[in-house]
């Protein structure tokens, strides 16, 4: 059994392309989640002409993972059954599909269910971490899970800054 140590001979045969591929699909998930932090005070205020901006800004920013939150599992189960592969293109069709429907609405309501339904289609935070795990093993696993979450972390940072540069 392998319990997650191993030799440096592990590190040969990383498969570099497909880590890749799966650290992209992670950087989207974090896009999604975190560019709205800086936009969104202003958009409760102006756009959607909410009284308490906190509030609204608090609600849109966690329904995503309020989303994601209430359907994980699922999602999950789904994918052990119907494949990683298709419930990873369903969550970058439907992240993509959500991020931009909010980004057309005027209204709170249809934004906050934007957001909603964007977390609770995209099991992407879930699966990548699986895919990970599937891809490696031994140090080759300790590796590529410190750079997945180091990706996650870095598109938070650039996300959330492009968000802040947009929202002027």
């Amino acid at each position: 059994k392998d319990t997650g140590g191993g030799g440096e001979e592990d590190m040969g045969n990383m498969p570099y392309g497909k880590l890749l591929l799966v650290y992209l699909i992670l950087a989207s998930d974090a896009i999604a989640l975190t560019m709205i932090q800086p936009l969104a005070p202003y958009q409760c205020t102006e756009r959607f002409g909410m009284d308490d901006p906190g509030l609204c800004s608090g609600l849109l920013i966690g329904g995503f993972t309020l989303g994601l939150c209430f359907s994980a599992l699922i999602l999950g189960h789904l994918a052990d059954i119907y494949g990683r592969k298709r419930l990873t293109v369903l969550g970058l069709f439907s992240g993509f599909l959500f991020t931009t429907l909010y980004g057309y609405t005027s209204s709170f309501y249809i934004a906050l269910a934007t957001r909603l339904l964007a977390g609770a289609t995209n099991a992407n935070l879930v699966l990548t971490r699986a895919i990970c795990s599937d891809l490696t093993r031994g140090k080759q696993r300790m590796v590529a899970f410190a750079y997945l979450w180091s990706t996650f972390s870095f598109a938070r940072g650039v996300s959330a800054a492009l968000g802040g540069v947009l929202a002027n």
